[in-house]
């Protein structure tokens, strides 16, 4: 396709006049590949006991805190909306806490079970083993 010019200091310009060409000539332009750890196998897979093991000392920071909004919410004094957000915040923690325990409970009571299945197969009994749902 040939480039014009109307004047020599001005710059190349395609015709309009001539059709486009059903097959142009583009260069692709490489699209962005965006990658989320959370779901990449790049990243490892998640480990749960792993996880409470190397972040075990954020129990030890929420229960300083705890103790912290405790302690400021005896001393807050006629301040009505900090007293709200204390409160808030500790039925929060404490609510965090319960689910917390809720589920290492359930967690021990599967790891019994699996104990028990274990022993019985040992023993020569027919292994239980129970249903997913």
């Amino acid at each position: 396709m040939a480039f014009h010019r109307a004047n020599k200091n001005r710059p190349r310009e395609e015709s309009s006049k001539v059709p486009v060409p059903v097959f142009r000539e583009v260069i692709p332009i490489k699209k962005k590949h965006y990658r989320d750890p959370r779901f990449d196998d790049l990243s490892g897979s998640f480990n749960s006991e792993e996880f409470e093991e190397n972040y075990s000392f954020i129990d030890d920071i929420k229960k300083r805190e705890k103790e912290e909004l405790e302690k400021e919410l005896k001393n807050v004094g006629e301040n009505e909306a900090r007293r709200k957000q204390i409160l808030y915040l500790l039925q929060r923690m404490k609510n965090q806490e319960k689910t917390k325990k809720l589920l290492e409970k359930q967690k021990a009571e599967r790891e019994m079970e699996k104990q028990e299945i274990m022993e019985a197969a040992k023993s020569g009994k027919k292994p239980y083993i129970p249903k997913k749902s």
